[in-house]
């Protein structure tokens, strides 16, 4: 206890330095733990901004980065869109739909069964059951319309003022098709599709390549070739139009702005060749052609077994579609699935000082011709080649709306048409040469524009 009593009072004899030491231990404990766990907290925000920090890092070099804000927003403007397309599309089509009627002559029955094989290239010849559309057109519906179209190529011709080839001329392969009108109207007879004053004359030789073609058939047309023949004839009553538009007004042939037709070439007939411009100079002979004509007229493969959609539209760059292609269009070129690009060539002698009425009135047509190549004056000095890289390209260029030139070294009208002209209406014929496209709309496919029914509706 003495010992005890020793201690305290030495203690409390110097409390104040031991209160002090004890003071400044406690500070000195409290001070070393306080920093430690400042500074682990310290590492660990730190650690955690610069994780962040290389997150955001990552996601700015990201385009359209994940983010269930901007996947709403975007459906939301995808909808929109394709609304507006859907429109656009349907607006189109309803056009379209009004333009491309079939003629009253045809039953309403046949009528029916026609429109709904709609787009047409979705009918597969080869296999009818399988195709998309199920149905092929009945046999007596084929027949007649085989009946209908042998008198409608004659009426074309009465549109402009021009007379349709006599059907017992013979071909340049040496036939005739008299068989397949009911009757034969000679030059000094009438009938409603004959005109008594010539304003256009178009080239006998053309008329028969595009019976040959378009409207030749062996017997009974397949359920193809009717749909297409039809298509051939509403682009052949356009054309025909933007030529008699272009001559408005005009009696005689000496006044007309559009004097020859020279040739008028459709789909795969009118498909801009490689390597070089087509020039109104035919570079193959006679013999050549002939025999060319022959071996059409043998037919090789049966015609049943050809898709008459091979080759007949064009895709962006100008090139042959084949059917197989066409049919699966889809997503990746939607611009093909909604409208199909057919070509058309016409060949022409006109008043030059017409050509720009021709090129609006194209422009105007219900049929709109997109004019992308105009040769003006060719001749057989004209040699003008185009470079194939990725597409057709005129002169280095990719081929867009162009014009080209060439003229005679006399500076001479190369115009044989006949009948009696002054020389200063002979002075201004020129031939042209139009290469354009048609486009054909197709209905509105909304499975293709990925919108559901109720939403269309």
């Amino acid at each position: 206890m003495d010992q005890l009593k020793v201690i305290f009072n030495a203690a409390k004899k110097h409390h104040f330095w031991i209160l002090c030491v004890t003071i400044m231990l406690l500070t000195f404990v409290g001070w070393y733990l306080s920093t430690g766990k400042l500074a682990a907290a310290y590492d660990s925000r730190n650690k955690k901004l610069e994780d962040n920090e290389r997150t955001m890092e990552a996601v700015s070099r990201k385009v359209n980065h994940p983010n269930e804000n901007i996947r709403v927003e975007m459906d939301q403007l995808l909808r929109a869109r394709r609304e507006v397309v859907r429109s656009a599309w349907e607006i189109k089509w309803k056009r379209y739909e009004e333009i491309l009627v079939w003629p009253p002559e045809l039953t309403t029955d046949f009528v029916a069964s026609a429109t709904k094989l709609r787009p047409i290239e979705n009918f597969t010849p080869k296999d009818p059951k399988n195709s998309i559309h199920s149905e092929a057109l009945a046999v007596k519906f084929r027949r007649e319309y085989w009946n209908y179209v042998r008198d409608e190529l004659p009426k074309l011709a009465d549109v402009i003022g021009s007379h349709w080839r006599d059907p017992k001329a013979k071909t340049a392969a040496g036939g005739n098709r008299a068989s397949r009108r009911p009757r034969h109207i000679d030059d000094n007879q009438t009938a409603p599709h004959r005109t008594s004053k010539l304003v256009v004359d178009w080239n006998a030789e053309n008329q028969s390549d595009i019976e040959t073609r378009h409207f030749y058939w062996r017997g009974v047309p397949t359920t193809g070739q009717v749909l297409y023949a039809q298509e051939d004839l509403w682009v052949l009553r356009a054309l025909m139009d933007i030529i008699a538009a272009t001559n408005k007004g005009t009696k005689t042939q000496s006044t007309a702005a559009v004097k020859v037709i020279q040739s008028i070439q459709l789909g795969k007939y009118a498909t801009q060749p490689k390597g070089a411009i087509h020039l109104l100079v035919d570079s193959k002979s006679k013999d050549e052609e002939k025999q060319k004509l022959g071996n059409e007229k043998k037919g090789t493969p049966d015609q049943e077994e050809i898709n008459l959609a091979d080759g007949r539209y064009v895709d962006e760059k100008y090139e042959p579609l084949m059917a197989d292609d066409l049919q699966k269009v889809g997503s990746s070129k939607p611009l093909l699935a909604i409208a199909k690009r057919m070509p058309i060539r016409m060949r022409l002698i006109i008043d030059q000082r017409k050509l720009s009425d021709l090129l609006i009135e194209c422009g105007n047509s219900t049929l709109i011709v997109e004019v992308r190549q105009v040769l003006f004056n060719p001749g057989a000095t004209f040699e003008g080649k185009l470079e194939q890289k990725g597409g057709e390209k005129t002169r280095g260029r990719e081929m867009g709306p162009s014009i080209a030139s060439s003229r005679p070294a006399d500076g001479r009208s190369t115009s044989n048409y006949g009948g009696s002209q002054s020389n200063q209406n002979n002075s201004f014929e020129r031939p042209v040469e139009l290469y354009g496209i048609i486009y054909i709309y197709n209905p509105v496919n909304n499975e293709l524009l990925g919108i559901e029914e109720s939403q269309s509706g």
